[in-house]
């Protein structure tokens, strides 16, 4: 049977859920779900268990509009028994959700979660006359701890026992009334007055614009260094075993494959001297092993541990709360604003990290405002190698002309959905140290579902483009393009073919570009455009992962258009200037 685990957002439903699974946690996939599923095994007895859904978290069944209640509502339609998960700290706002999820037919279980931090506020709540007054089981319970898991597995087995296999209906719900349920939190809740503590204090400091503003943009620095410091340190250490391990029988395979040229360069690559560039070989076991576990799989893996931190610590929905007014305009959310900024150390993490946004819309903006706008470490790198040999101010000029291709853009694509626009709710939880028991299960869940759907994609874009290498598919690209596009941009036409090559890797483009001889105006032109469009062929898979062909197409036509029109623009500024 399945038991869904339901409620608001942000009232300790994933750490319940992984306190009653374990680590027994799987992808769950049901029709008409567009948003992941974490499924799990809820052990009843010795010999019977059960099927437990987290469902996302939503606050009315009533709205039905956004993919988050959508995808609930689909669950529910696969519910043999639900487990309302409610903040014992906002009981009044919670109970809202309960009212609607007793009409559904099906048999409900209400687990009074955070009943510590409840106590510590001075709230009591009595959950035996909360019970009678709804007529559904009340279970205390503390998540963190798992105080009440016990007793709440055994109020599900004998709920389960009382279902008579109906399904859960759907249609035709009745507003709860604000007036009952004030009425009945009256009944069951009794609040002492109290001081506020030094932690509510910091609560309220962060969400303020000053000093939170200064607050948010440390916690986002830190957080980038973080990925980028820790994730490049594990990125050498992966190359210098590579190189170790694996190097010597790599080039003995080379040797035996010398006379099979394509085998010879498809599986191991470019070799110069007996030594092996990983990052830059363009070999199946050279490049097509190094990108997606050196390059990709650290700073995902730093990433998802920073932002189970910020989750499970409580600040990630204050900074929400701090860059909502500034995302409006592109109608986003202020959880874009993480996605962004963590795309500036990696394109991979930044594009995975927007399916904590609520609607495809909102993940198809943010994803398209971090592939073109904002630049990776690798294309960090590029601009500062390329235009900071001539000049300072260059340098200054191309991320300038970045950040306001970023603010255009957003609003273009923003002002489509002005209209339909709908504003952001979120609860607001106290401030938790996080626990290792928790963040661990979930940083490994995260990790499998990264690793199972990124990594086959980007091996098979991988072998493509390394086909498209062999064949020199991107030389005759580049010379095709030559002739209109140099003149257009400025540029030689030597440069096109590198151009096409950045597709793969920017640093690859910057090698060969260190050979050609480029005036300031061409050199700015140059990286600008290798700023815009996508940086990397791990990009172009995990776009098509998330959204689809059909999407990844408009992406790469809109990409080209606007390489052309700024490649354009700069060519003639320079002219007018010059």
């Amino acid at each position: 049977m399945n038991v869904v685990l339901l409620g608001n957002p942000n009232v300790g439903k994933s750490s319940l859920f992984s306190r009653l699974t374990g680590t027994r946690i799987l992808t769950a996939n049901f029709p008409g779900t567009t948003i992941g599923i974490k499924s799990g095994t809820l052990p009843c007895s010795q010999h019977t268990n059960h099927n437990l859904l987290d469902a996302p978290g939503i606050y009315s069944l009533l709205g039905n509009q956004s993919e988050t209640e959508q995808s609930t509502m689909a669950i529910l339609r696969h519910a043999d028994a639900i487990v309302n998960v409610v903040d014992a700290t906002h009981l009044e706002r919670n109970l809202f959700l309960t009212m609607q999820l007793k009409e559904l037919g099906l048999p409900v279980c209400l687990a009074l979660n955070l009943s510590d931090e409840a106590e510590a506020q001075g709230i009591k709540i009595d959950t035996q006359k909360l019970s009678t007054i709804l007529g559904i089981p009340v279970v205390a319970t503390v998540s963190l701890t798992g105080s009440g898991a016990k007793e709440l597995t055994e109020t599900v087995t004998k709920l389960l026992h009382t279902h008579d296999g109906t399904h859960a209906k759907l249609q035709n719900f009745i507003e709860p009334s604000w007036d009952d349920i004030k009425k009945i939190t009256q009944q069951v809740e009794v609040r002492a007055p109290q001081k506020p503590t030094a932690m509510q204090r910091l609560e309220k400091l962060t969400v303020s614009p000053f000093p939170g503003g200064i607050i948010a943009v440390l916690v986002l620095l830190s957080s980038f260094f973080l990925v980028g410091w820790l994730g490049g340190g594990i990125e050498d250490g992966i190359e210098a075993i590579l190189q170790y391990t694996c190097t010597p029988l790599l080039l003995k395979l080379h040797a035996l494959l010398a006379g099979i040229p394509f085998l010879q360069q498809l599986i191991v690559g470019t070799v110069h001297d007996g030594i092996i560039n990983y990052g830059e070989a363009m070999g199946m076991l050279t490049s097509g092993i190094f990108i997606p576990l050196a390059k990709v799989a650290p700073v995902v893996t730093i990433f998802y541990a920073v932002l189970g931190l910020l989750e499970d610590c409580g600040y990630l929905p204050r900074l929400a709360v701090l860059a909502d007014a500034m995302m409006h305009r592109f109608a986003l959310h202020g959880f874009a604003v993480l996605p962004m900024m963590l795309g500036a150390g990696c394109s991979v993490t930044g594009i995975m990290a927007t399916r904590m946004l609520t609607s495809k819309r909102q993940r198809i903006i943010t994803s398209v405002l971090l592939s073109m706008t904002i630049p990776c470490t690798s294309q960090t790198a590029v601009i500062i190698s390329l235009a900071g040999r001539i000049g300072t101010w260059y340098v200054v000029g191309i991320f300038g002309t970045l950040i306001f291709l970023w603010y255009t853009i957003g609003r273009i694509l923003g002002s489509r959905q002005t209209q339909s626009y709908s504003e952001m709710l979120i609860e607001m939880p106290p401030y938790r140290l996080p626990r290792p028991s928790l963040l661990l299960p979930k940083l490994s869940y995260r990790l499998r579902n990264f690793f199972a759907d990124a990594i086959p994609f980007t091996l098979v874009g991988i072998f493509v483009l390394l086909l498209f290498n062999y064949f020199e598919v991107f030389d005759m690209l580049g010379n095709s393009m030559a002739g209109p596009f140099s003149k257009l941009w400025g540029l030689p036409p030597q440069v096109m073919p590198v151009l096409m090559m950045g597709l793969f890797r920017k640093e690859i483009a910057l090698s060969f570009l260190q050979g050609i001889a480029l005036a300031p105006a061409q050199v700015f032109t140059t990286a600008l455009l290798l700023s815009i469009y996508f940086p990397c062929i791990s990009v172009y898979t995990i776009l098509h992962r998330e959204f689809g062909w059909r999407t990844l197409g408009a992406m790469v036509a809109f990409m080209f258009a606007l390489s052309t029109v700024v490649g354009m623009c700069s060519h003639l500024a320079f002219s007018v200037l010059a």
